[in-house]
């Protein structure tokens, strides 16, 4: 009867808010000595929450064993180079990507679009590699980009007259693409047409719209350059926000990943542990090696897995692992540039 009473509110959690509070749960478990010290220990390592610390140097385990596979059963050699290369699931990636996959490594275009791919998520779900907002000189200032969702507005067109064609209206797919802003934050926008919405979702969110006050951001309006015809609501949705100045591309792969499988994210004020999402990509990329599903590349690591994408890496200057860090704190970050 106690567990059932335990039991009783965290269902109507599940059932209303998609997760039950299991710290509560640990808790009145604890309480009710219904399970031993050691027992909820266990429980507490077993089913740890997205919130929870991982165990110190347990990530960069965990990436020594990836680098490790990668090397001896994908290239057949003791240690990589950064000159070697794979490919994922068809996709060319050059193997010093796996170093950034370590606690605190801003993840890049490429990481960002190798992570999404070779996630779980429904036939209906289309994504694309991220687009630039900005342009970045040399001198590493930035310009906006003119129309700079055009090609992927086009790009879903046909995606949809794709559908069409086979499914007829059966079938409606889901956008997702990744924002880069300024070279040094991404963002997520979500075209969808099943419920007909266009979402963006940003975990450096300006006050005033977790706040819930209305606010025109930039997105929006080119959203309403290239999208108006569709006649979709657009809304900035509830994201987690980051504390740091280096998860937000981790976070784009874990918002994708829930999203295209209708997981909830949580809503502006909950916590997460950046280091326990890298580990989920960690993971993945492991089972790639498992499968078969990485292999080695034996030529240019730079081509893209499709023509539109490589000039768009090439029309850019992505960012050396000395990548300039957002700062930290919401109210002294410069939004104005956005």
């Amino acid at each position: 009867m106690k567990l059932l009473q335990i039991l009783g509110p965290q269902l109507e959690l599940l059932v209303n808010k998609g997760q039950p509070n299991l710290h509560a749960i640990y808790d009145a478990l604890c309480q009710e000595k219904l399970v031993s010290q050691q027992e909820l220990q266990e429980l507490r390592v077993t089913f740890a929450l997205d919130s929870d610390p991982m165990p110190k140097g347990s990530l960069d385990t965990a990436v020594r064993g990836l680098i490790r596979d990668v090397s001896s059963r994908v290239l057949g050699k003791r240690k990589f180079e950064d000159i070697d290369a794979v490919t994922v699931n068809k996709i060319p990636v050059s193997c010093d990507i796996f170093e950034k996959l370590r606690n605190g490594r801003w993840l890049n275009d490429d990481i960002i679009n190798l992570a999404m791919n070779i996630s779980d998520k429904p036939s209906f779900v289309k994504h694309g590699y991220s687009v630039p907002l900005d342009e970045v000189g040399k001198t590493r200032t930035t310009k906006p980009i003119e129309k700079p969702l055009a090609a992927w507005a086009r790009r879903i067109d046909r995606l949809r007259k794709q559908a069409r064609d086979i499914f007829g209206d059966t079938i409606h797919p889901v956008y997702f693409c990744p924002l880069n802003h300024n070279n040094n934050h991404f963002t997520l926008l979500e075209v969808n047409d099943r419920e007909k919405v266009i979402r963006h979702y940003d975990s450096m969110a300006d006050q005033t719209i977790t706040e819930g006050r209305f606010t025109l951001t930039r997105v929006a309006q080119l959203v309403e350059e290239e999208f108006a015809d569709l006649g979709y609501a657009y809304s900035e949705a509830p994201t987690p926000q980051q504390t740091d100045g280096w998860s937000c591309g981790i976070r784009v792969v874990w918002n994708f990943t829930r999203l295209s499988n209708g997981l909830p994210i949580g809503g502006w004020d909950a916590v997460l542990e950046p280091e326990r999402m890298i580990m989920e990509l960690v993971e993945g990329l492991r089972a790639c090696v498992e499968t078969n599903a990485m292999g080695k590349y034996t030529e240019d690591p730079s081509e893209s897995s499709s023509d539109s994408e490589n000039r768009s890496k090439k029309a850019r200057n992505l960012s050396p692992p000395g990548h300039p860090q957002r700062k930290t704190s919401r109210k002294a970050t410069n939004r104005d540039s956005r």
